[in-house]
């Protein structure tokens, strides 16, 4: 019979396994205040991500040792990627900060010359400065590289996407916080060229027919897209023909 130091001896020189490796972090902008909903992601690593919670904080599990790239992004934000060495059975700390996306302007000359005249009717460069809301241009559409409209609301702050369980591509952008019977948080109200929908489906529009895009949360929402309840707005502007 092997001695129990036997056993023991043979229980230590066990290998540790090669995807056991944990990395804890946190995000935060750059003067501290932490931030919510970054998508954190390791590059080469299919699958493997997390999304920062109202504190700021992140884990992802069974890592290679090693060094890793990793990348965070949320929207209004400009991404980060950094590389970090991961070793053989270790938990690894992880402090990022993200700076608020800078968009130049050029000069001082604020005319709309040369901009849609379907969006500026509608108002959407009037709201663009109002400093309430988000408004998407179909440059900064385009940077997105989303496959769905609903992937440019992954990474919004006091939103979440809720999916049809029968269908992948339907999805609601909803503001959990707002109170509603049945427990599932309030849905925003989608409009399309300025006429509301009664689907609250993001994606009933194609990507690529977007000229713009709007997001409202609650009392920030234009008084013309209020509806009853609160929860918020979406606008879609398209290609006219």
């Amino acid at each position: 019979m092997r001695s129990a130091a036997v056993l023991l001896a043979c229980a230590v020189s066990l290998p540790t396994s090669a995807w056991s490796q944990v990395i804890e972090g946190r995000v935060s902008e750059e003067r501290g205040r932490a931030l919510g909903d970054v998508s954190v992601t390791v590059l080469g690593q299919a699958g493997v991500s997390a999304i920062s919670d109202g504190d700021g904080r992140f884990v992802l599990n069974q890592l290679p040792a090693g060094p890793l790239r990793i990348h965070f992004a949320r929207l209004g934000y400009t991404p980060v990627t950094a590389t970090v060495d991961v070793y053989p059975g270790e938990t690894t700390p992880l402090a990022v900060a993200m700076s608020p996306e800078a968009f130049e302007i050029d000069g001082i000359d604020v005319s709309v010359e040369g901009a849609d005249p379907f969006l500026e009717v509608n108002g959407f460069f009037r709201r663009t400065q109002s400093g309430f809301g988000l408004q998407l241009p179909r440059s900064r559409l385009d940077e997105l590289r989303m496959l769905l409209v609903s992937d440019a609301m992954r990474s919004l702050s006091g939103i979440r996407l809720r999916s049809d369980m029968y269908s992948g591509t339907r999805v609601a952008a909803v503001r959990p916080a707002a109170r509603r019977l049945d427990g599932q948080g309030c849905a925003l109200t989608v409009y399309v060229d300025g006429v509301r929908t009664l689907d609250p489906n993001l994606n009933q529009v194609p990507p690529d027919w977007l000229i713009a895009m709007e997001v409202y949360r609650g009392a920030e929402t234009p008084a013309e897209y209020r509806t009853s309840g609160n929860c918020g707005a979406v606008l879609l502007w398209t290609r006219q023909c």
